[in-house]
């Protein structure tokens, strides 16, 4: 986002994609997502996934950011 010169607040759509998604795993990393965003409120989606592109990765996140005037 800072690369487009768009804060937490321009994010409009925020996608996670998690791997085994429940709503527990969801619940642990709810806290540290929303404190991404400083208070904004954008549309978010989780969606479960069998992998990611790594072994190791369990969660990734994709932004639709509204660019700043």
């Amino acid at each position: 986002m800072n690369a487009v010169g768009a804060t937490p607040h321009d994010v409009v759509v925020a996608r996670i994609y998690m791997v085994n998604l429940t709503p527990e795993r969801l619940e642990e990393v709810m806290p540290a997502f929303l404190a991404t965003f400083e208070g904004a409120q954008p549309c978010v989606t989780g969606v479960g996934v069998e992998a990611l592109a790594a072994i190791d990765l369990q969660v990734e996140m994709e932004l639709v950011v509204r660019l700043p005037d």
